[in-house]
């Protein structure tokens, strides 16, 4: 169900929208809008928001009949809410961001790629899209955009992000301590090591809705929980691909109707043992967070504590690795270990000691773009196709990725720049399955699961009360799908 917004907000977007048409009218250009997300911010990254004003006047070129408008959304507004409320008032832009998985449930938003993925792309070359548009990037990605329940895909994948510790070599060189650890055990007492020298030991962004952290450590930690359990899910559409496995374990999250059926036969459960450790292991490592970390939020002050040698390590994405070029001392960057079976007694074998890819992936990309049903009301669908093709070739988004240098590119024939070294080993590492659940399969629970869990944090909630409002959101997201969404199942 779509939240309200003001009569207010809508009157101005309309009003917005009409002086824009009347700017654009008698030009004789056919006007697609485009929103690139973080890639259009001349303010805050003016040489990348170049390189994108660059990438449309060398199409515009080739096409002087066509003229791209770039959209940007106010930096205070909540993106899926200010989507909304253009979808509400019909002033969507014609090509936007979506992270996939979420435009599955966004019905009338999105128009389906699948039948223009199997066309050539004209701006490709062989192999490459050239004969067929979907093979612009590697197969598995595909497996991340594909809505399991109807095989449909709305968003285009170019980009990929990944996420890691960056570290404090003064303070690690100083303690004698390893940077890579073959196990939680072992990163614990990393933790308690730096504590007693006198340095907080961990931080990451979090703010009163847990920020980066729990939609990072979450799945992280969880994942390898819940590894024995997986195959126990009734996966209602079962794709045969290995990109749900590593070393022939499944790891494939269930999608939304499937974790509502988990829930509903007490699979996934808060009481369950896996859910109970997964709380003892959060709430053991926040003991090594700073004083007052649930205050932190954005990721300005992680910076400037990681800046003041307080801190010996942060969570950062490789998107803001440009911010540490002014840090003034080395740094290098590490990932979260693997865990054993003394911490997860049933943990597959081939899962022992493997760490896991957190916090980014192809799902997590910056650009996700799909169609919008405004590009075809507004008679601009075949332009906005044309468009999006020639952005998936390394003279299109593959040249703003690469000079960026934030994010991994995905389509081929497009290099990964050099800032990005650092990162190689981690973004080689295989990506999570499972989260916590309201957050990643119903956005309409997250925010108050994420806002209980942040209690639970900071010690203002027991254990016992988190299980309980974890369970009631649990069910009450499972009855909202079932109800919403008919699951012919659910009694």
């Amino acid at each position: 169900m779509r939240k309200r917004f003001s009569i207010l907000i809508i009157l101005t977007i309309a009003a917005i929208t009409a002086i824009s048409l009347t700017a654009f009218a008698g030009s004789g250009k056919i006007v697609i809008t485009w929103y690139p997300q973080e890639y259009y911010q001349p303010q805050a990254y003016p040489q990348t928001a170049k390189v994108v004003e660059e990438v449309v006047k060398n199409y515009e070129a080739l096409h002087p009949n066509v003229e791209i408008k770039l959209v940007q959304v106010p930096s205070s507004a909540n993106y899926t809410e200010w989507m909304a409320a253009q979808v509400a008032a019909g002033t969507e832009p014609d090509i936007a961001w979506m992270w996939g998985p979420t435009s599955w449930t966004q019905k009338g938003w999105w128009i389906p790629l699948n039948k223009y993925l199997e066309e050539p792309d004209p701006y490709a070359a062989s192999g490459a899209g050239g004969e067929h548009w979907k093979d612009a990037i590697p197969e598995y990605a595909w497996t991340f955009m594909e809505n399991p329940a109807d095989g449909k895909i709305y968003i285009y994948p170019m980009d990929s992000l990944v996420t890691g510790l960056i570290y404090n070599k003064t303070i690690f060189d100083k303690l004698h301590l390893p940077t890579h650890w073959n196990s939680w055990g072992e990163f614990m007492d990393t933790m308690a090591a730096i504590k007693t020298a006198g340095y907080v030991p961990f931080s990451a962004y979090w703010g009163s809705t847990g920020g980066a952290f729990t939609s990072w450590a979450d799945p992280a930690v969880y994942t390898p929980l819940m590894a024995a359990q997986l195959p126990k899910i009734d996966y209602m559409t079962q794709l045969n691909t290995s990109a749900f496995y590593y070393k022939g374990v499944l790891l494939r999250g269930p999608n939304q109707e499937e974790w509502s059926k988990a829930v509903y036969d007490g699979i996934i459960s808060a009481y369950s043992p896996q859910y109970t450790k997964y709380l003892q292991i959060m709430r053991e490592w926040s003991k090594y967070f700073p004083a007052g970390f649930a205050s932190l939020s954005g990721f300005a002050p992680v910076l400037s504590l990681f800046d003041s040698g307080k801190v010996a390590m942060i969570w950062l994405g490789s998107w803001r690795f440009p911010d540490l070029k002014n840090t003034p001392f080395s740094w290098g960057v590490t990932y979260l270990p693997g865990f054993t079976k003394k911490e997860i007694p049933d943990l597959p074998n081939p899962l022992v000691g493997t760490a896991f890819s957190a916090g980014g992936g192809v799902q997590a990309g910056t650009a996700l773009y799909g169609i919008t049903e405004a590009a075809s009301k507004n008679g601009v669908l075949k332009e906005s196709l044309d468009f999006l093709m020639y952005l998936t070739t390394p003279q299109g988004m593959g040249k703003i990725i690469t000079t960026t240098g934030t994010m991994f590119p995905l389509i081929k024939g497009t290099q990964t720049a050099p800032q990005l070294d650092p990162f190689v080993d981690i973004n080689a590492l295989p990506q999570v399955s499972l989260g916590d659940g309201p957050t990643s399969n119903n956005p309409k629970f997250g925010a108050e699961y994420t806002a209980d869990f942040m209690d639970y944090l900071i010690g203002s909630i027991s254990m016992q009360e988190m299980q309980k409002r974890a369970q009631t959101i649990f069910e009450e997201a499972l009855k909202y799908n079932a109800t919403t969404y008919h699951y012919s199942w659910y009694k």
